[in-house]
């Protein structure tokens, strides 16, 4: 993440060995610091640590406890120590690491949001296709249902015949016309000149 500043449990911490390190200071001192004044830091959070194994078991030693602390716990431990000018470079190179890291947070979130912002615009987008698609699909459907009505609402006319047609079409087919003669003649559909002609047989 930087030169000092780790994750710990996705809080940008500092372990107590690099403050130690940086400061001039011995490892187990700090932690000794850490640990007489537990209650201090613990008003600021929850103090995270691990415990580490020694690297080379062979040669024996204890495993280790690394405190993680967050920004104000390690402000506070730097109160505590000595007030020297390495102490002080070292306040002032963490404070900007700490500054650093919440500017860039603060950035990502910022993108982070308007790419969610994006997002909802093509969503809605989207939305707007699909319900102009299902419009045009039903706008079809209607045309297509109003066409197939006039087909039938046509077809039941050109089969119905007044009784003087029926008469006209039988005598027509008396004459010795043929049903196609008698269809170009009448205007009439096949089928009106079939049912006239059959209920005269």
């Amino acid at each position: 993440m930087s030169k000092f500043i780790v994750e710990y449990n996705g809080t940008p911490s500092v372990s107590h060995t690099i403050i130690a390190q940086n400061t001039d200071n011995e490892v187990s001192s700090v932690k000794r610091l850490i640990d007489n004044h537990l209650s201090d830091f613990e008003e600021f959070g929850v103090l995270g640590f691990e415990i580490v194994k020694p690297l080379n078991t062979e040669l024996g030693g204890r495993p280790s406890k690394i405190y993680y602390l967050n920004e104000p716990q390690a402000t506070l431990l730097l109160t505590y120590l000595q007030n020297t000018p390495i102490v002080r470079e070292f306040k002032k190179a963490l404070i900007k690491e700490f500054y650093q890291i919440k500017k860039d947070f603060a950035i990502g979130k910022e993108q982070f949001n308007q790419l969610l912002n994006e997002l909802s615009q093509k969503s809605n987008e989207a939305d707007e296709y699909k319900a102009k698609y299902y419009e045009s699909l039903e706008r079809e459907n209607s045309l297509l249902r109003d066409r197939l009505r006039f087909k039938s609402e046509n077809l039941q006319k050109s089969t119905r015949l007044s009784e003087s047609e029926k008469e006209n079409i039988i005598n027509l087919y008396k004459s010795g016309l043929s049903q196609a003669e008698i269809c170009r003649k009448t205007s009439r559909s096949g089928t009106a000149v079939k049912d006239a002609i059959r209920s005269a047989l």
